[in-house]
């Protein structure tokens, strides 16, 4: 059976090998010589940055306790949530973990399996120096899979029923501190329908007390093009509002869709971010 799942394993990585994934800042090797162990000894897991919410790019996670360098050139997860290889590749030099030191490799998730196969995920990774394929049982202790499949299974029964996306506008309210910001709605034809819930307030965003967000908006695939206002103040004034935001122009969306309910995140485009950052910064001015 051992044997069963090295080839196995081995097959996975075979496509991987071709694959050449975005690597974020921190994730390539440090410059010198380094040292590969000849038997793996590492720990992963999976987990998620707040910014990469929006993206659905998580993190495996590499542990080594071991006392030796251990330095990573590939990896692949494999899961029944997704389809398709969620692969990781570096360059030629590899990740470097160092005894005691944990890194995180970025992967891109693919089209979600709706609804999903069995929880347990599996990775399989090359080291510097060889080809041979260790596979482990990785843990997922934030439930990263099962949450990026949940929101990604209910957006997509959403985008059949209509497509929601913010305008990339700001426009300005009756005073200062307040602006609208607008959801174009337009139904995709077809018999499902869609109700939006309620619309939860933002880090960065919050509704103007004198006009409530839309709620209980019930939305038919075969409904006309419309819209929803949403009129806005600032949520917070600290200084590190808009330095250190993440999600606060992710606008969380509680919708129920042929029956089933949940999450969906609406997030603002390039030009619409900013708009909203400049609004957040103008309206906790002193002038």
């Amino acid at each position: 059976m051992r044997a069963r799942r090295r080839r196995a394993a081995a097959v996975v990585l075979i496509g991987l090998l071709g694959i050449t994934a975005a690597s974020t800042a921190g994730c390539s090797a440090p410059p010198g010589p380094q040292t590969t162990t000849s038997a793996s000894a590492l720990i992963a897991q999976l987990n998620q940055f707040r910014d990469n919410y929006s993206t659905h790019i998580i993190e495996i996670q590499f542990s080594n306790p071991g006392p030796d360098t251990i330095t990573v050139v590939r990896a692949a997860l494999r899961t029944a949530s997704f389809g398709g290889t969620i692969g990781w590749s570096s360059s030629a030099d590899g990740t470097a973990i160092p005894s005691g030191q944990t890194k995180s490799l970025p992967v891109q998730l693919p089209s979600a399996t709706c609804p999903p196969g069995s929880s347990e995920s599996t990775v399989d990774y090359v080291l510097a120096g060889s080809d041979h394929v260790y596979s482990e049982t990785v843990t997922d202790p934030f439930g990263v899979l099962a949450r990026n499949n949940s929101e990604l299974c209910l957006e997509r029964g959403a985008s059949e029923v209509a497509s929601l996306e913010l305008l990339p506008t700001l426009d300005p309210g009756p005073g200062k501190g307040l602006a609208t910001m607008t959801i174009m709605v337009k139904p995709r034809g077809g018999t499902g329908s869609m109700t939006i819930e309620s619309i939860s307030e933002t880090t960065l965003l919050a509704a103007d007390p004198g006009s409530p967000w839309p709620h209980g908006v019930v939305i038919h695939g075969t409904d006309k093009d419309s819209t929803l206002s949403l009129s806005i103040r600032p949520a917070r004034c600290d200084p590190h509002a808009v330095a250190e935001d993440k999600v606060g122009t992710l606008m969380p969306l509680h919708v129920t869709v042929n029956g089933v309910a949940g999450t969906i995140k609406v997030a603002a485009g390039n030009a619409l971010r900013g708009s909203i950052y400049d609004f957040v910064t103008k309206s906790c001015g002193d002038d």
